[in-house]
């Protein structure tokens, strides 16, 4: 607790100053005021306790309660009843947790922020709603571990739409949006850094980590394409033989983490809709579902079993075969635990709940509401479905930029100042694809430049008559001019290829503007000369060589045409012989 005048006090009030200014900057006051109250709201929601009534300590869901219809009005349990005290008085007494005495002021203090009715909120933490076609729509009584995986659900996805939408509104401010049309906000061009994440291979790994680590597994596979790859490529559209290097592929791995998430998405469909039991026992399944579709009967696969620790088995602390699984990242292998993943990868909130907020008198609450899925779940409301899309968009962003990496490198695992460990920083440069860059620049040549644009920029530095010559011929007479080994460059069919450090040597020529001594001038002249000379003297040997050949060509198509009419003549003559010998017998 903060003691009111104390130097923390004062900093943290600064803070919040500053924070509220930075607000006001994409906020109107009233949409300040309103935000301020949902974060509240998710606070006093928070503090929220359940106790446990009747059979409540029953890990299964419990017997559901039809609804009492008056007419066309459905009769919930907690209907007219603003505290759980109703629970029994309403007909709801088959309920088997309520909100604790002790939480009614929270409850209702964060039913009034979100502007929705208290006995509707409690109605949704203590009971699920389920609408069953063709028959009338039921409460199935939530135990005390449900209720409270709906209290943080609400809490969670209402705070992630909250951040999304001041993301939004940042966005939308930063863009200028409200100052220019649509069509002008093409001409607009931006400068953005992206700071990955760092690959995390921690005591306990889970569905956190796994996403983490796909999306540096997506963004080493660009590097690879867009980098190591397309090097390669230019090399090859050039004409140039450069030694070709084997590049490694995430592609496996990247398959294999999405069918992963594909198998989980199913698990967490059928499990908001009833369809299997909630807790671990819904996590066993989904994780013997992986290894019977990714893990069984597959050698090279990197999605892996466990493997098995003798010092955590004789402690009893080993995970079981149907708890978790292996990942073969690129750097390195990962263990991961799926206890909890159902529950963590859903991001879609009940349909009672969405209806409450659609329902509420707060514009800002009201503006959360997702009606879309006010319906049946689909596997669309996936924190996995959702976070590949967005990996997906990251992707195609990073496409249409002209992109330039920092690699950083952690040098010591210990989080200490001053410590460098050698061999746990060669094993980053090895796995984040550096030897295979390294190797590439260093046979390679990693500056390269249009003809055309180097011939503009040097033109001055060679004598008027040079302008006959073609765009390489001319750059090439540039880089003999001033004597430039020729180790450190070469000629493509488009481009001019430098060795490191070999651009700054032109820039320098361009700047001192030397002339050239005429005697050089004169054996560049011979050069192109020989060059042309050896070029029509091949041409000519091809010319000739292809005259001959076809004089043989020519030669045999007229052996084999006499040969034929001969043959034909010599048919035809014992034809007519034999003819006339029918006509007029002798």
């Amino acid at each position: 607790t903060l003691v009111p005048g104390s130097p923390e006090a004062l900093r943290e009030k600064r803070k919040f100053e500053e924070l509220t200014k930075a607000m006001g900057s994409f906020v109107s006051p009233e949409e300040h005021k309103e935000f301020w109250e949902l974060v509240a709201a998710l606070i006093h929601l928070g503090e929220v306790q359940f106790m446990e009534i009747g059979g409540g300590a029953s890990g299964g869901g419990g017997d559901c309660t039809p609804v009492r219809q008056r007419g066309s009005i459905s009769m919930s349990p907690l209907e007219g009843s603003p505290t759980s005290q109703a629970t029994t008085e309403a007909g709801g007494g088959d309920a088997k947790v309520q909100v604790h005495p002790d939480s009614l002021d929270s409850l209702a203090q964060a039913a009034f922020l979100l502007g929705i009715q208290q006995g509707g909120l409690e109605q949704a933490l203590i009971y699920k709603e389920m609408n069953v076609k063709g028959r009338s729509t039921i409460f199935c009584p939530r135990t005390h571990q449900q209720a409270v995986q709906t209290q943080q659900s609400i809490i969670k996805i209402l705070y992630k739409r909250l951040f999304d939408k001041i993301v939004e509104r940042i966005n939308e401010t930063s863009a200028g949006k409200s100052d220019m049309c649509a069509g002008q906000e093409s001409r607009y061009s931006s400068i953005g850094t992206l700071d990955i994440y760092g690959f995390e291979r921690l005591g306990t790994n889970s569905f956190e980590q796994l996403c983490i680590n796909l999306a540096n597994e997506r963004l080493q596979q660009f590097f690879i394409e867009e980098v190591l790859e397309a090097e390669q490529r230019v090399y090859e559209e050039e004409g140039l033989r450069i030694q070709r290097f084997p590049l490694p592929n995430n592609q496996p791995v990247v398959v294999g983490i999405q069918s992963v998430m594909g198998i989980l998405d199913e698990h967490s469909l059928r499990s908001s809709r009833g369809l299997v039991r909630e807790g671990a026992e819904a996590d066993m399944k989904f994780c013997e579902h992986v290894h019977r579709n990714l893990i069984e009967g597959r050698r090279e696969s990197p999605i892996m079993s466990l493997r098995m620790n003798a010092k955590a088995a004789r402690e009893g602390t080993a995970m079981k075969a149907n708890e978790g699984f292996q990942v073969r990242h690129y750097a390195g292998d990962v263990t991961y635990q799926t206890k909890g993943w159902i529950d963590k990868n859903n991001d879609a909130l009940v349909p009672e709940v969405e209806s409450l907020l659609d329902d509420s008198n707060r514009a800002l609450v009201r503006g959360m509401a997702d009606r879309n899925r006010m319906q049946a779940a689909s596997t669309k409301d996936s924190v996995s479905h959702k976070y590949l899309g967005n990996l997906n968009e990251l992707l195609a962003t990073l496409k249409q930029c002209s992109v330039h990496y920092i690699r950083c490198f952690n040098p010591n695992d210990n989080k200490e100042a001053g410590t460098f460990f050698n061999h746990y920083v060669l094993e980053q440069v090895i796995q984040c694809g550096t030897v295979e860059l390294v190797k590439i620049m260093h046979h390679g040549f990693p500056n390269r430049c249009f003809l055309k644009d180097l011939r503009e920029r040097f033109a001055s530095l060679l004598p008027p008559d040079f302008e006959r010559y073609k765009d390489g011929e001319f750059m090439e007479a540039v880089m003999l001019a001033f004597e430039i080994d020729q180790c450190e460059w070469t000629l493509g069919n488009r481009r001019l290829f430098l060795k490191a450090g070999q651009l700054l040597v032109l820039e320098s020529l361009l700047e001192q503007g030397g002339g050239v001594p005429q005697d050089l001038l004169r054996r560049i002249r011979l050069h192109f000369a020989k060059r042309k000379l050896r070029s029509i003297v091949a041409k000519a040997k091809v010319l000739r060589m292809w005259l001959r050949s076809n004089r043989k060509n020519r030669v045999r198509t007229l052996v084999t045409h006499l040969s034929k009419a001969i043959f034909i003549y010599v048919r035809s003559m014992r034809w007519l012989v034999k003819t006339r010998s029918r006509i007029s017998p002798p």
